[in-house]
């Protein structure tokens, strides 16, 4: 028979795990005993370059994965449940073979706030209030079921996600347990840079030959691949949205 949690159980549990995800990040951004990894193709160096750029001017350092096309995965290699993403596999081996105490994984296309390393240093509670890095309401997208009304402007919530499909970005401990809590608005979001739209994915093959005038990158504020030319001059960073 199973065991039906209370909520003030639940509530507990929530407030337990974000403590540990909040030391899982400190850990990473703080310590030089934890690691990042990006995982991208070797042929798309486009996307190599723009996110070896934004690491640098924000101050995080990266360790490159080669990423690897699902077509190459026979089907009797597949774990069961598990779909080709043999980038992440050769990711989390890496992690058990060298007894990496803690990771980053992150895709190439991945974009995050200028204030990043401020931003993963608050979290400290369920609600993260008075961020002004968030977006207006009115700019968020996804999320689906938040009821944004019922959170004060500038605060970000921190929840225990129903699966991590599609996850942007997510942290990892030798042994393996995935942190099974998100924030929203994202910290880490994915970016789509001006040009052909066609390149943005090298899984869909969508877009033909149409072209995006203006990059963007939903629900982050403050862009820093949108800002990386200001940053490498100097200038203060501005906001993608004005209003």
């Amino acid at each position: 028979m199973g065991v039906l949690l209370g909520p003030a159980y639940a509530k507990h549990l929530l407030l337990a795990g974000v403590l540990v995800f909040s030391a899982t990040w400190f850990f990473l951004v703080h310590t030089e005993h934890g690691s990042i990894f990006a995982i991208g193709l070797a042929d798309r160096t486009d996307k190599c370059d723009a996110l070896s750029l934004i690491s640098a001017v924000t101050g995080f350092t990266i360790t490159w994965i080669d990423g690897v096309r699902g077509s190459t995965v026979p089907d009797k290699a597949l774990p069961i449940g598990w779909d080709r993403k043999g980038g992440h596999m050769n990711t989390m081996r890496r992690i058990v073979d060298e007894g990496i105490t803690s990771a980053l994984i992150m895709e190439d296309d991945m974009d995050w706030d200028v204030s990043l390393k401020d931003r993963l240093a608050d979290f400290a509670g369920v609600l993260i209030g008075g961020d002004a890095s968030v977006p207006p309401r009115h700019y968020r997208v996804g999320n689906a079921g938040w009821k944004w009304d019922e959170y004060p402007d500038n605060t970000r919530v921190v929840y225990v996600p129903g699966d991590n499909i599609c996850s942007f970005a997510y942290a990892l401990s030798h042994t393996g347990a995935k942190r099974a809590l998100d924030v929203v608005p994202s910290l880490f979001v994915h970016h789509r840079p001006r040009g052909r739209v066609s390149g943005d994915s090298d899984i869909n093959n969508g877009g033909g030959d149409e072209f995006r005038e203006v990059g963007t990158t939903e629900n982050v504020l403050y862009s820093t691949r949108l800002n990386l030319a200001r940053l490498l001059k100097g200038e203060k960073p501005v906001k993608q949205w004005d209003d």
